[in-house]
């Protein structure tokens, strides 16, 4: 699959404009970026399919252990953007680590992407590889990270 296909590239401003959209703040954006390319949904569960492998990582939530849900939404993060790369995205991908707090004040962390052309926001839970519509449980949307 080729990921430009039906991608979008958008200023940072209007990137973080869909985010602010879902939630009452701007995404944290490495310094310096200008632009992020959006990706059609199938070519995110195309790139996510093939490049993110969870290996079923031991889950340290119970023992406060290494990995916590943030380390393996980072992974995820971490190997799309460079499965992008390697495919021949120019610009860093619309896909990043979303971390909320839960209905039961429990905080958690899952990757998210923007759509290209629709500007939806759709999710992604690493440790189970299961695609959502909206996070599960959330009560708030503490911080989007590209």
């Amino acid at each position: 699959m080729r990921y430009n296909d039906g991608a979008e590239i958008v200023p940072i401003e209007v990137f973080q404009g869909i985010l602010r959209g879902i939630a009452d703040f701007a995404a944290i954006v490495p310094e310096n970026y200008a632009r992020v390319q959006l990706l059609t949904d199938e070519a995110y569960r195309d790139i996510l399919f093939k490049k993110w492998d969870r290996l079923d990582f031991p889950y340290g939530s119970l023992s406060g252990d290494y990995p916590l849900c943030e380390d393996i939404a980072e992974f995820c993060r971490g190997d799309v953007q460079r499965a992008a790369l390697r495919a021949g995205v120019a610009v860093r991908l619309g896909f990043g680590t979303l971390n909320y707090t839960k209905n039961a004040g429990l905080r958690h962390a899952i990757n998210y992407r923007v759509i290209a052309t629709t500007h939806d926001v759709l999710y992604f839970e690493p440790q189970t590889d299961a695609y959502l519509a909206s996070p599960k449980d959330c009560q708030t949307m503490d911080e989007f990270r590209l």
